[in-house]
């Protein structure tokens, strides 16, 4: 796998509140890792900033295991 393909975020949600946003995503990371994110947003000064950041990793690692 190329290291430098870009992340895929599907399934993404947003929604705005004033001056507060929050975001959910499912994120495919370049090496197959997947996760749920989850993001809160702040508009201070004009800018949104970032104020929590949640990723939920998915258990890759019995693919097998989970197919019997």
């Amino acid at each position: 796998k190329n290291p430098s393909t870009p992340l895929i975020q599907e399934n993404m949600t947003i929604k705005v509140n004033g001056n507060v946003a929050w975001a959910y995503y499912d994120q495919t990371e370049p090496n197959g890792n997947k996760s749920w994110q989850h993001r809160v947003l702040e508009k201070r000064n004009g800018e949104w900033k970032i104020v929590s950041l949640i990723s939920i990793y998915h258990d890759s690692s019995n693919k097998e295991e989970a197919k019997n």
